[in-house]
């Protein structure tokens, strides 16, 4: 078995240079080698768990979404090899992020980035080692960050990722978004200010980001408050829609509110 698996391997690394010939003799390998699985009981988990990856490859070299997408979440529940983890999670996740993707998966983006953020590590050595453990913690914090019930988890990963980061955008985002969601007003304000000033009036962070100075204001001062959401008007031209209906809301409470 362990033979036949190198020479799967070595198929599987031609890649780019893959043809039906070659798609042929790994369809004729794997069946040899899921054969020998199937009689011999001494066959290691180890070599087993190699054959599940090879055959999550070779699905994925040939574009075959679904099955790849199968193999890999079978991966992530029985493989003990932490690499296959990383590489079947990672497609996954790739999937998650196509929005014309009509792929069935089990895990969810929550659950996906979560076992990423596990295998790849997300202590701040992981973090300043591994570009890799850095982008799955922040897009996992991206994720918590709209659900009150992670708020605090989320918090303290991104407080890691800024340590490293302190001026990255969507890392500031983060941050002002979970201290709302913790009713952090006095974090979540100057965070806000600071996302407002590093984009552009009218950008659609720029409105999120004043519209959060208004509601963090809205409790404390109503008359700033509305000057904020002035000069959101003002200086906003076109305004979408949705930041239409929210400026509005804001009006109407800080009306009752006066």
């Amino acid at each position: 078995l362990s033979s036949l698996l190198v020479v799967i391997d070595v198929t599987l690394r031609r890649g780019s240079k893959s043809t039906p010939s070659n798609a042929k003799l790994l369809e004729q390998l794997f069946a040899d080698a899921q054969l020998i699985v199937n009689t011999d009981k001494l066959a290691s988990s180890r070599s087993r768990q190699e054959l599940s990856y090879a055959r999550f490859r070779f699905a994925r070299q040939r574009g075959s979404l679904q099955q790849a997408a199968n193999l890999a979440e079978d991966i992530c529940k029985r493989s003990t090899e932490k690499s296959h983890r990383i590489a079947a999670l990672a497609f996954i996740a790739k999937l998650h992020e196509k929005t014309d993707s009509n792929i069935d998966l089990q895990l969810t983006p929550i659950q996906t980035y979560k076992l990423l953020v596990q295998d790849l590590g997300a202590s701040a050595t992981d973090l300043k080692r591994s570009k890799n453990a850095r982008v799955a913690a922040s897009r996992l914090v991206g994720l918590y960050s709209s659900n009150p019930r992670f708020a605090e988890t989320a918090q303290a990963l991104n407080n890691k990722l800024l340590q490293l980061e302190p001026n990255r955008l969507d890392l500031l985002l983060n941050r002002a978004r979970v201290a709302m969601q913790l009713g952090n007003t006095q974090l979540a304000a100057p965070t806000w200010r600071k996302i407002s000033a590093a984009t552009g009036a009218g950008d659609e962070i720029w409105f999120e980001a004043k519209i959060g100075i208004a509601k963090c204001l809205a409790g404390v001062d109503s008359k700033a408050a509305a000057r904020v959401l002035r000069q959101t008007e003002n200086l906003g031209g076109s305004i979408p829609e949705n930041w239409k209906i929210q400026i509005k809301k804001l009006k109407q409470n800080l009306g009752t509110l006066n």
